[in-house]
Protein backbone atom coordinates (compact mmCIF):
# COMPACT_ATOMS: atom_id res chain seq x y z
CA UNK A 1 0.00 0.00 0.00
CA UNK A 2 1.51 3.29 -1.03
CA UNK A 3 1.13 6.58 -2.85
CA UNK A 4 2.64 5.82 -6.27
CA UNK A 5 3.18 8.64 -8.77
CA UNK A 6 6.21 7.33 -10.61
CA UNK A 7 7.68 3.88 -11.17
CA UNK A 8 11.20 2.89 -12.04
CA UNK A 9 10.28 1.19 -15.32
CA UNK A 10 9.39 4.49 -16.96
CA UNK A 11 10.10 3.14 -20.43
CA UNK A 12 7.39 0.43 -20.53
CA UNK A 13 4.00 1.23 -19.05
CA UNK A 14 2.03 -1.99 -19.15
CA UNK A 15 -1.12 -0.35 -17.87
CA UNK A 16 -1.36 1.97 -20.86
CA UNK A 17 -0.53 -0.82 -23.28
CA UNK A 18 -3.27 -2.82 -21.55
CA UNK A 19 -1.22 -5.98 -21.05
CA UNK A 20 -2.23 -8.20 -18.13
CA UNK A 21 0.67 -8.11 -15.63
CA UNK A 22 2.47 -11.36 -14.91
CA UNK A 23 1.04 -13.01 -11.78
CA UNK A 24 3.76 -15.65 -11.44
CA UNK A 25 5.67 -13.48 -8.98
CA UNK A 26 7.03 -14.13 -5.52
CA UNK A 27 5.78 -12.15 -2.52
CA UNK A 28 8.90 -10.00 -2.63
CA UNK A 29 8.39 -9.19 -6.31
CA UNK A 30 4.74 -8.32 -5.67
CA UNK A 31 5.81 -5.60 -3.28
CA UNK A 32 7.49 -3.76 -6.14
CA UNK A 33 5.72 -0.49 -6.93
CA UNK A 34 5.86 -1.10 -10.67
CA UNK A 35 3.99 -4.39 -10.36
CA UNK A 36 1.40 -2.88 -8.01
CA UNK A 37 0.74 0.12 -10.25
CA UNK A 38 0.66 -1.88 -13.50
CA UNK A 39 -1.73 -4.47 -12.05
CA UNK A 40 -4.22 -2.00 -10.60
CA UNK A 41 -4.07 0.30 -13.64
CA UNK A 42 -4.89 -2.66 -15.87
CA UNK A 43 -7.97 -3.51 -13.78
CA UNK A 44 -8.93 0.18 -13.71
CA UNK A 45 -8.89 0.29 -17.51
CA UNK A 46 -11.08 -2.82 -17.58
CA UNK A 47 -13.46 -1.28 -15.03
CA UNK A 48 -13.83 1.93 -17.06
CA UNK A 49 -14.43 0.01 -20.29
CA UNK A 50 -17.14 -2.16 -18.69
CA UNK A 51 -18.72 0.91 -17.09
CA UNK A 52 -19.08 2.63 -20.48
CA UNK A 53 -20.51 -0.54 -22.06
CA UNK A 54 -23.02 -1.04 -19.27
CA UNK A 55 -24.05 2.62 -19.31
CA UNK A 56 -24.76 2.47 -23.05
CA UNK A 57 -26.68 -0.83 -22.95
CA UNK A 58 -28.83 -2.13 -20.10
CA UNK A 59 -28.77 1.04 -17.94
CA UNK A 60 -31.46 2.46 -20.25
CA UNK A 61 -33.77 -0.27 -18.99
CA UNK A 62 -33.84 1.37 -15.56
CA UNK A 63 -35.10 4.61 -17.17
CA UNK A 64 -37.75 2.72 -19.10
CA UNK A 65 -39.07 1.07 -15.94
CA UNK A 66 -39.28 4.50 -14.30
CA UNK A 67 -41.21 5.97 -17.25
CA UNK A 68 -38.36 7.96 -18.86
CA UNK A 69 -38.64 7.81 -22.66
CA UNK A 70 -36.12 8.58 -25.39
CA UNK A 71 -36.34 8.74 -29.15
CA UNK A 72 -34.39 5.47 -29.50
CA UNK A 73 -37.10 3.72 -27.48
CA UNK A 74 -39.36 4.06 -30.51
CA UNK A 75 -36.97 3.39 -33.38
CA UNK A 76 -33.47 2.10 -34.06
CA UNK A 77 -31.10 4.88 -35.11
CA UNK A 78 -29.34 4.01 -38.42
CA UNK A 79 -25.55 4.03 -38.59
CA UNK A 80 -25.60 6.09 -41.81
CA UNK A 81 -27.94 9.09 -41.56
CA UNK A 82 -29.61 10.95 -44.38
CA UNK A 83 -29.58 14.73 -44.69
CA UNK A 84 -33.06 14.97 -43.20
CA UNK A 85 -32.12 12.77 -40.30
CA UNK A 86 -29.14 14.99 -39.55
CA UNK A 87 -31.41 18.07 -39.47
CA UNK A 88 -33.92 16.42 -37.16
CA UNK A 89 -31.34 14.76 -34.92
CA UNK A 90 -31.93 17.15 -32.01
CA UNK A 91 -35.72 17.03 -32.10
CA UNK A 92 -37.42 16.00 -28.89
CA UNK A 93 -40.46 13.82 -28.43
CA UNK A 94 -43.82 15.63 -28.76
CA UNK A 95 -45.23 16.95 -25.53
CA UNK A 96 -48.27 14.66 -25.63
CA UNK A 97 -46.17 11.48 -25.85
CA UNK A 98 -46.30 9.58 -22.57
CA UNK A 99 -45.11 6.25 -21.32
CA UNK A 100 -47.87 3.70 -20.67
CA UNK A 101 -45.94 1.03 -18.80
CA UNK A 102 -46.84 -2.64 -19.11
CA UNK A 103 -43.43 -3.67 -17.73
CA UNK A 104 -43.67 -2.39 -14.16
CA UNK A 105 -46.58 -4.63 -13.17
CA UNK A 106 -44.96 -8.02 -13.95
CA UNK A 107 -41.70 -6.87 -12.33
CA UNK A 108 -43.50 -5.87 -9.13
CA UNK A 109 -45.46 -9.13 -9.19
CA UNK A 110 -42.30 -11.22 -9.44
CA UNK A 111 -40.53 -9.23 -6.72
CA UNK A 112 -43.61 -9.64 -4.53
CA UNK A 113 -43.60 -13.39 -5.06
CA UNK A 114 -39.97 -13.73 -4.04
CA UNK A 115 -40.72 -11.56 -1.00
CA UNK A 116 -43.39 -14.05 0.09
CA UNK A 117 -41.03 -17.01 -0.04
CA UNK A 118 -40.36 -18.39 3.46
CA UNK A 119 -36.88 -17.92 4.88
CA UNK A 120 -36.09 -21.54 5.73
CA UNK A 121 -32.31 -21.33 5.65
CA UNK A 122 -30.75 -23.04 8.67
CA UNK A 123 -27.25 -24.05 9.70
CA UNK A 124 -26.60 -27.80 9.67
CA UNK A 125 -23.33 -29.24 10.98
CA UNK A 126 -21.62 -31.91 8.89
CA UNK A 127 -18.13 -31.74 10.37
CA UNK A 128 -16.41 -34.62 12.13
CA UNK A 129 -17.04 -33.23 15.61
CA UNK A 130 -20.78 -33.05 15.03
CA UNK A 131 -20.82 -36.67 13.90
CA UNK A 132 -18.61 -37.96 16.69
CA UNK A 133 -19.49 -40.87 18.95
CA UNK A 134 -19.81 -38.55 21.94
CA UNK A 135 -22.40 -36.40 20.22
CA UNK A 136 -24.34 -39.46 19.07
CA UNK A 137 -24.33 -40.78 22.63
CA UNK A 138 -25.62 -37.46 24.00
CA UNK A 139 -28.27 -37.33 21.29
CA UNK A 140 -29.54 -40.81 22.12
CA UNK A 141 -29.74 -39.97 25.83
CA UNK A 142 -31.69 -36.78 25.10
CA UNK A 143 -34.07 -38.55 22.73
CA UNK A 144 -34.74 -41.36 25.23
CA UNK A 145 -35.43 -38.79 27.95
CA UNK A 146 -37.87 -36.86 25.76
CA UNK A 147 -39.61 -40.06 24.71
CA UNK A 148 -39.99 -41.31 28.28
CA UNK A 149 -41.37 -37.99 29.51
CA UNK A 150 -43.89 -37.80 26.66
CA UNK A 151 -44.95 -41.43 27.13
CA UNK A 152 -45.53 -40.87 30.84
CA UNK A 153 -47.71 -37.79 30.24
CA UNK A 154 -49.83 -39.61 27.62
CA UNK A 155 -50.32 -42.63 29.90
CA UNK A 156 -51.39 -40.42 32.82
CA UNK A 157 -53.84 -38.53 30.61
CA UNK A 158 -55.42 -41.74 29.33
CA UNK A 159 -55.69 -43.12 32.88
CA UNK A 160 -57.50 -40.00 34.07
CA UNK A 161 -59.95 -40.29 31.16
CA UNK A 162 -60.50 -43.98 31.95
CA UNK A 163 -59.40 -45.08 28.47
CA UNK A 164 -57.34 -48.17 27.87
CA UNK A 165 -54.46 -48.11 25.40
CA UNK A 166 -52.05 -50.82 24.41
CA UNK A 167 -48.26 -50.44 24.24
CA UNK A 168 -48.15 -50.14 20.43
CA UNK A 169 -50.68 -47.28 20.33
CA UNK A 170 -48.87 -45.55 23.21
CA UNK A 171 -45.58 -45.75 21.33
CA UNK A 172 -47.15 -44.35 18.14
CA UNK A 173 -48.80 -41.41 19.97
CA UNK A 174 -45.54 -40.66 21.73
CA UNK A 175 -43.58 -40.55 18.47
CA UNK A 176 -46.13 -38.21 16.86
CA UNK A 177 -46.05 -35.84 19.84
CA UNK A 178 -42.25 -35.49 20.07
CA UNK A 179 -41.55 -35.68 16.34
CA UNK A 180 -41.06 -31.95 15.93
CA UNK A 181 -38.80 -31.74 18.96
CA UNK A 182 -36.60 -34.60 17.73
CA UNK A 183 -36.44 -33.25 14.17
CA UNK A 184 -35.37 -29.77 15.28
CA UNK A 185 -32.76 -31.00 17.75
CA UNK A 186 -29.38 -29.52 17.00
CA UNK A 187 -26.01 -29.49 18.63
CA UNK A 188 -24.76 -26.54 20.66
CA UNK A 189 -22.62 -25.43 17.71
CA UNK A 190 -25.62 -25.49 15.37
CA UNK A 191 -27.72 -23.50 17.83
CA UNK A 192 -24.97 -20.88 18.13
CA UNK A 193 -24.54 -20.73 14.33
CA UNK A 194 -28.28 -20.30 13.80
CA UNK A 195 -28.36 -17.46 16.33
CA UNK A 196 -25.49 -15.79 14.45
CA UNK A 197 -27.28 -16.34 11.13
CA UNK A 198 -30.46 -14.72 12.47
CA UNK A 199 -28.48 -11.76 13.80
CA UNK A 200 -26.60 -11.31 10.49
CA UNK A 201 -29.86 -11.33 8.53
CA UNK A 202 -31.07 -8.41 10.63
CA UNK A 203 -27.67 -6.66 10.63
CA UNK A 204 -27.24 -6.67 6.84
CA UNK A 205 -30.99 -6.53 5.95
CA UNK A 206 -30.49 -9.53 3.68
CA UNK A 207 -34.16 -9.95 2.75
CA UNK A 208 -34.41 -6.43 1.36
CA UNK A 209 -31.07 -6.79 -0.41
CA UNK A 210 -32.11 -10.07 -2.02
CA UNK A 211 -35.24 -8.38 -3.40
CA UNK A 212 -33.15 -5.46 -4.67
CA UNK A 213 -30.75 -7.85 -6.42
CA UNK A 214 -33.65 -9.82 -7.91
CA UNK A 215 -35.07 -6.60 -9.37
CA UNK A 216 -31.66 -5.92 -10.92
CA UNK A 217 -31.78 -9.32 -12.60
CA UNK A 218 -35.25 -8.65 -14.04
CA UNK A 219 -34.14 -5.30 -15.46
CA UNK A 220 -30.54 -6.00 -16.50
CA UNK A 221 -30.24 -9.84 -16.42
CA UNK A 222 -27.49 -9.36 -13.82
CA UNK A 223 -27.31 -9.40 -10.04
CA UNK A 224 -24.25 -9.05 -7.82
CA UNK A 225 -23.44 -9.09 -4.11
CA UNK A 226 -20.17 -7.69 -2.78
CA UNK A 227 -18.59 -8.90 0.50
CA UNK A 228 -15.75 -6.71 1.73
CA UNK A 229 -13.83 -5.82 4.88
CA UNK A 230 -14.57 -2.51 6.59
CA UNK A 231 -14.26 -0.72 9.93
CA UNK A 232 -17.67 -1.77 11.28
CA UNK A 233 -18.21 -3.80 14.46
CA UNK A 234 -18.55 -7.02 12.43
CA UNK A 235 -15.40 -6.30 10.42
CA UNK A 236 -17.09 -6.84 7.06
CA UNK A 237 -20.13 -5.76 5.09
CA UNK A 238 -22.45 -7.08 2.37
CA UNK A 239 -23.85 -4.81 -0.31
CA UNK A 240 -25.83 -5.18 -3.51
CA UNK A 241 -23.37 -4.09 -6.18
CA UNK A 242 -24.79 -1.90 -8.93
CA UNK A 243 -24.58 -3.91 -12.19
CA UNK A 244 -23.52 -0.71 -13.98
CA UNK A 245 -20.44 -0.41 -11.74
CA UNK A 246 -19.48 -4.11 -11.65
CA UNK A 247 -16.93 -5.73 -13.96
CA UNK A 248 -15.46 -9.22 -14.26
CA UNK A 249 -13.13 -11.32 -16.39
CA UNK A 250 -14.08 -14.90 -17.18
CA UNK A 251 -14.12 -17.51 -19.90
CA UNK A 252 -17.14 -17.94 -22.24
CA UNK A 253 -20.43 -19.47 -21.10
CA UNK A 254 -19.79 -18.89 -17.39
CA UNK A 255 -23.06 -18.07 -15.68
CA UNK A 256 -21.86 -17.52 -12.11
CA UNK A 257 -19.19 -15.02 -11.13
CA UNK A 258 -18.22 -16.95 -8.01
CA UNK A 259 -18.77 -20.59 -7.09
CA UNK A 260 -18.22 -21.13 -3.34
CA UNK A 261 -18.30 -24.93 -3.79
CA UNK A 262 -15.22 -24.79 -6.01
CA UNK A 263 -16.74 -27.30 -8.42
CA UNK A 264 -16.93 -24.86 -11.33
CA UNK A 265 -14.58 -22.09 -12.39
CA UNK A 266 -16.20 -18.67 -12.25
CA UNK A 267 -14.55 -15.33 -12.87
CA UNK A 268 -10.78 -15.13 -12.42
CA UNK A 269 -11.00 -11.39 -11.78
CA UNK A 270 -13.86 -9.13 -10.72
CA UNK A 271 -14.46 -5.83 -9.00
CA UNK A 272 -16.36 -2.57 -8.79
CA UNK A 273 -15.79 1.04 -9.78
CA UNK A 274 -17.70 3.77 -7.99
CA UNK A 275 -17.56 7.33 -6.73
CA UNK A 276 -17.03 7.51 -2.97
CA UNK A 277 -16.83 10.40 -0.55
CA UNK A 278 -13.77 10.56 1.71
CA UNK A 279 -15.76 9.72 4.85
CA UNK A 280 -17.12 6.62 3.13
CA UNK A 281 -13.63 5.67 1.93
CA UNK A 282 -12.27 5.87 5.49
CA UNK A 283 -15.09 3.66 6.77
CA UNK A 284 -14.95 1.01 4.04
CA UNK A 285 -11.17 0.73 3.56
CA UNK A 286 -9.50 -0.22 6.87
CA UNK A 287 -5.92 -0.02 5.53
CA UNK A 288 -6.07 3.69 4.64
CA UNK A 289 -3.30 5.60 6.46
CA UNK A 290 -3.21 9.19 7.66
CA UNK A 291 -0.59 10.12 5.04
CA UNK A 292 -2.85 8.82 2.29
CA UNK A 293 -5.85 10.72 3.67
CA UNK A 294 -3.79 13.92 3.84
CA UNK A 295 -2.63 13.29 0.26
CA UNK A 296 -6.23 13.03 -0.94
CA UNK A 297 -7.13 16.26 0.83
CA UNK A 298 -4.16 18.15 -0.61
CA UNK A 299 -4.64 16.80 -4.14
CA UNK A 300 -8.20 18.16 -4.15
CA UNK A 301 -6.89 21.70 -3.65
CA UNK A 302 -4.75 21.37 -6.78
CA UNK A 303 -7.58 19.92 -8.88
CA UNK A 304 -7.66 21.51 -12.31
CA UNK A 305 -4.11 22.87 -12.04
CA UNK A 306 -2.31 19.59 -12.73
CA UNK A 307 -2.04 18.36 -16.30
CA UNK A 308 -3.38 14.84 -16.81
CA UNK A 309 -0.41 14.12 -19.08
CA UNK A 310 2.24 12.38 -16.98
CA UNK A 311 5.64 14.02 -16.70
CA UNK A 312 8.94 13.18 -15.05
CA UNK A 313 9.07 16.66 -13.50
CA UNK A 314 9.94 16.25 -9.84
CA UNK A 315 10.56 12.52 -10.16
CA UNK A 316 13.36 11.70 -7.69
CA UNK A 317 14.29 8.51 -9.53
CA UNK A 318 15.67 10.19 -12.67
CA UNK A 319 19.31 11.12 -13.08
CA UNK A 320 20.57 14.57 -14.09
CA UNK A 321 21.71 15.34 -17.60
CA UNK A 322 20.55 13.49 -20.70
CA UNK A 323 19.04 10.67 -18.61
CA UNK A 324 16.53 13.12 -17.16
CA UNK A 325 14.66 13.21 -20.51
CA UNK A 326 12.00 10.51 -20.84
CA UNK A 327 9.54 9.96 -23.65
CA UNK A 328 5.96 8.76 -23.40
CA UNK A 329 5.58 5.18 -24.61
CA UNK A 330 1.79 5.13 -24.36
CA UNK A 331 -1.11 6.81 -26.08
CA UNK A 332 -2.18 9.83 -23.98
CA UNK A 333 -5.72 9.29 -25.28
CA UNK A 334 -6.07 6.35 -22.88
CA UNK A 335 -5.39 8.57 -19.88
CA UNK A 336 -7.59 11.34 -21.26
CA UNK A 337 -10.49 8.93 -21.79
CA UNK A 338 -10.09 7.61 -18.26
CA UNK A 339 -10.31 11.13 -16.81
CA UNK A 340 -13.43 11.87 -18.90
CA UNK A 341 -15.14 8.71 -17.69
CA UNK A 342 -14.34 9.58 -14.08
CA UNK A 343 -15.90 13.01 -14.54
CA UNK A 344 -19.07 11.44 -15.97
CA UNK A 345 -19.58 8.91 -13.18
CA UNK A 346 -22.63 10.60 -11.70
CA UNK A 347 -26.31 10.72 -12.46
CA UNK A 348 -26.55 14.07 -14.30
CA UNK A 349 -24.04 16.25 -16.12
CA UNK A 350 -24.12 20.03 -16.09
CA UNK A 351 -20.88 21.56 -17.32
CA UNK A 352 -21.45 25.09 -15.98
CA UNK A 353 -22.51 23.99 -12.52
CA UNK A 354 -19.66 21.48 -12.43
CA UNK A 355 -17.20 24.26 -13.21
CA UNK A 356 -18.68 26.52 -10.53
CA UNK A 357 -18.57 23.72 -7.97
CA UNK A 358 -22.32 23.61 -7.45
CA UNK A 359 -22.86 19.92 -8.22
CA UNK A 360 -21.77 16.57 -6.81
CA UNK A 361 -19.32 15.93 -9.60
CA UNK A 362 -16.09 14.06 -8.93
CA UNK A 363 -13.48 16.25 -7.21
CA UNK A 364 -15.46 19.45 -7.82
CA UNK A 365 -17.58 19.51 -4.69
CA UNK A 366 -16.65 17.67 -1.50
CA UNK A 367 -13.98 15.03 -1.13
CA UNK A 368 -15.21 12.60 -3.80
CA UNK A 369 -12.93 10.18 -5.63
CA UNK A 370 -13.23 7.28 -8.03
CA UNK A 371 -12.45 4.02 -6.19
CA UNK A 372 -11.63 0.86 -8.14
CA UNK A 373 -11.84 -2.40 -6.18
CA UNK A 374 -10.31 -5.51 -7.72
CA UNK A 375 -10.19 -9.19 -6.81
CA UNK A 376 -8.22 -11.61 -8.92
CA UNK A 377 -6.59 -15.03 -8.95
CA UNK A 378 -2.89 -14.46 -8.51
CA UNK A 379 -0.22 -17.10 -7.95
CA UNK A 380 1.75 -18.19 -4.89
CA UNK A 381 5.03 -20.08 -5.01
CA UNK A 382 5.17 -23.23 -2.85
CA UNK A 383 7.51 -26.19 -2.61
CA UNK A 384 7.00 -29.85 -1.83
CA UNK A 385 9.74 -30.91 0.58
CA UNK A 386 10.53 -34.59 1.15
CA UNK A 387 12.71 -35.46 4.16
CA UNK A 388 13.50 -38.30 6.59
CA UNK A 389 12.09 -37.97 10.12
CA UNK A 390 13.64 -39.15 13.40
CA UNK A 391 12.21 -42.66 12.98
CA UNK A 392 13.69 -43.02 9.51
CA UNK A 393 10.35 -42.63 7.74
CA UNK A 394 9.95 -40.52 4.61
CA UNK A 395 7.74 -37.47 5.17
CA UNK A 396 6.55 -34.66 2.89
CA UNK A 397 5.45 -31.11 3.75
CA UNK A 398 4.66 -27.90 1.84
CA UNK A 399 6.95 -24.93 2.32
CA UNK A 400 6.65 -21.33 1.19
CA UNK A 401 9.10 -19.30 -0.84
CA UNK A 402 10.99 -18.20 2.29
CA UNK A 403 12.28 -21.72 2.87
CA UNK A 404 15.94 -22.15 2.05
CA UNK A 405 17.06 -25.48 0.66
CA UNK A 406 19.04 -27.49 3.18
CA UNK A 407 17.45 -26.00 6.31
CA UNK A 408 16.28 -29.50 7.23
CA UNK A 409 19.42 -31.70 7.31
CA UNK A 410 17.58 -34.85 6.22
CA UNK A 411 16.09 -33.18 3.13
CA UNK A 412 15.76 -35.61 0.23
CA UNK A 413 14.21 -33.43 -2.49
CA UNK A 414 12.51 -30.08 -2.99
CA UNK A 415 10.14 -29.41 -5.91
CA UNK A 416 8.76 -25.92 -6.50
CA UNK A 417 5.41 -25.08 -8.08
CA UNK A 418 2.60 -22.52 -8.22
CA UNK A 419 -0.90 -22.51 -6.69
CA UNK A 420 -3.79 -20.08 -7.03
CA UNK A 421 -4.30 -17.41 -4.40
CA UNK A 422 -6.94 -14.67 -4.33
CA UNK A 423 -5.65 -11.12 -4.10
CA UNK A 424 -7.47 -7.86 -3.49
CA UNK A 425 -6.51 -4.39 -4.59
CA UNK A 426 -7.89 -0.88 -4.31
CA UNK A 427 -7.05 2.22 -6.29
CA UNK A 428 -8.24 5.51 -4.79
CA UNK A 429 -8.07 8.57 -6.97
CA UNK A 430 -5.15 8.74 -9.40
CA UNK A 431 -2.24 7.49 -7.29
CA UNK A 432 -3.17 5.63 -4.08
CA UNK A 433 -2.76 1.86 -4.39
CA UNK A 434 -3.50 -0.98 -1.94
CA UNK A 435 -2.74 -4.64 -2.71
CA UNK A 436 -2.70 -7.65 -0.37
CA UNK A 437 -3.81 -11.31 -0.28
CA UNK A 438 -7.55 -11.75 0.19
CA UNK A 439 -8.18 -13.89 3.28
CA UNK A 440 -11.81 -13.22 4.22
CA UNK A 441 -13.07 -15.90 1.79
CA UNK A 442 -11.39 -18.57 -0.31
CA UNK A 443 -13.37 -17.53 -3.41
CA UNK A 444 -14.25 -14.35 -5.26
CA UNK A 445 -16.25 -11.97 -3.01
CA UNK A 446 -18.20 -10.62 -6.00
CA UNK A 447 -21.04 -13.14 -5.90
CA UNK A 448 -23.68 -13.09 -8.63
CA UNK A 449 -24.56 -14.14 -12.11
CA UNK A 450 -25.35 -13.02 -15.65
CA UNK A 451 -28.53 -14.85 -16.62
CA UNK A 452 -28.58 -16.94 -19.78
CA UNK A 453 -25.28 -15.91 -21.31
CA UNK A 454 -24.47 -19.23 -22.94
CA UNK A 455 -23.95 -18.84 -26.72
CA UNK A 456 -25.74 -15.49 -26.76
CA UNK A 457 -25.99 -12.04 -25.24
CA UNK A 458 -27.79 -11.74 -21.92
CA UNK A 459 -31.34 -10.45 -22.30
CA UNK A 460 -33.44 -9.40 -19.33
CA UNK A 461 -37.20 -9.53 -18.89
CA UNK A 462 -37.39 -5.83 -19.79
CA UNK A 463 -35.41 -6.45 -23.00
CA UNK A 464 -37.79 -9.24 -24.02
CA UNK A 465 -40.83 -7.04 -23.37
CA UNK A 466 -39.53 -3.96 -25.18
CA UNK A 467 -41.16 -4.74 -28.59
CA UNK A 468 -44.56 -5.10 -26.91
CA UNK A 469 -43.97 -1.98 -24.83
CA UNK A 470 -43.08 0.07 -27.93
CA UNK A 471 -46.17 -1.17 -29.78
CA UNK A 472 -48.39 -0.42 -26.79
CA UNK A 473 -46.93 3.10 -26.42
CA UNK A 474 -47.43 3.85 -30.12
CA UNK A 475 -51.06 2.71 -30.06
CA UNK A 476 -51.92 4.51 -26.83
CA UNK A 477 -50.25 7.79 -27.85
CA UNK A 478 -51.96 7.72 -31.25
CA UNK A 479 -55.27 7.10 -29.53
CA UNK A 480 -54.56 9.99 -27.14
CA UNK A 481 -53.79 12.29 -30.09
CA UNK A 482 -57.00 11.29 -31.91
CA UNK A 483 -59.12 11.82 -28.82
Amino acid sequence: MAIIRYTKDATIRYAYLNIFPDQFKTEKEKRDESWIKNTMDYFANKAYAEYVKNRDTFVKNYDLVKGILRMEDFYQEPEVKSFTEMLTADLQLPAYVKHYSIITTPINELVGEISKRPDAFRVKAFDDDSQSEELKFKTEILQNYVMSQAKQKIAEKMAMEGAEIDEEQLQQMTIEQVKDELDTYTSVAEKWANHVLTAQKAEFILKEKSEDAFRDMLISAREFFHIYEDNSKTGYNVEVANPKNTWFLTTPDRKYISDPTGRAQGAYAAGTVQVMELSEIIESIPDLTKDEIDHLRSSLQDYGLINVRESNLGNPDVSPGIDSVTYDTYDPLVLQTRMMIESEMKENNDGLKDFLGLTSNVSSFGYKYVVVRSYWLSKRKIGKLIYIDELGNEQSILVDENYKSGTIPTQQSLEWGWVNQWYQGTRIGPDIYHIKPYKLLNYCPIIGLVHEIKNTEAKSLVDLMKPFQVLYNVCMNQLYKLL
